[in-house]
């Protein structure tokens, strides 16, 4: 068993991405990434340990789905400058990707790991992309308070009214809410993903 989690993998080809958390293999089972075998990664399709090779410049990363590897290839239409921005900002995409800490899907809501995971995402897309890059590309991780599982339960538990007021609306009025009043508010993750309790009865009557 091997910890592959900050590995590079193509998954029957595609150009390389980080592993999920867990992969379920073909006899149905699943492992972590973090205690998986080489040999099962490869029966889910996965082809790796990919490597990011050096480049100057002048240089791009280019992704090759037949040699299945990361080609360096040439660009001769940046001005000097252009090259230097350009290559400064490929250098701070690098040291994102080897800064990643799983560790920091600890705590987090399922929309805080998907942005995590959307983030890195963007970092490997741009650091294969032939486009000269400015700091405008650079990407940005934005986690809001409801992203962290114990700030979200911290508010839901400080907000019992606002639970018993769904209630209300559910078990009297017989409607639940309307999402659109609450797109820009606090509460908009809050009733995104709350679940109503089996054991609430609606009227029948919608306002």
């Amino acid at each position: 068993m091997a910890d592959f989690s900050n590995e590079l993998f193509s998954l029957n080809g595609a150009i390389p991405d980080f592993l999920p958390a867990r992969v379920r293999l073909s006899n149905g089972q699943t492992r972590y990434t973090t205690a998986i075998t080489l040999e099962e990664l490869n029966s889910c399709g996965y082809i790796g340990p990919i490597n990011l090779p050096e480049h100057t410049s002048e240089e791009r990363l280019v992704w090759s789905e037949d040699n299945l590897r990361f080609e360096v290839v040439t660009c001769t239409d940046l001005t000097c400058d252009q090259a230097h921005h350009d290559y400064v900002i490929r250098q701070s995409l690098r040291t994102i990707l080897s800064n990643r800490d799983l560790s920091q899907r600890e705590g987090l809501t399922d929309s805080g790991q998907a942005k995590l995971d959307s983030y890195y995402g963007n970092v490997l897309f741009l650091l294969s992309s032939t486009e000269c890059l400015t700091h405008s590309d650079l990407p940005v991780l934005s986690l809001d308070v409801f992203d962290y599982v114990g700030s979200k339960g911290a508010y839901q538990g400080t907000n019992a009214d606002w639970v018993d007021y769904i209630r209300y609306e559910y078990e009297v009025n017989g409607c639940y809410h309307n999402p659109e009043d609450y797109q820009n508010s606090v509460m908009s993750e809050l009733y995104s993903s709350f679940v109503i309790p089996d054991s609430w009865v609606p009227s029948g009557t919608v306002i």
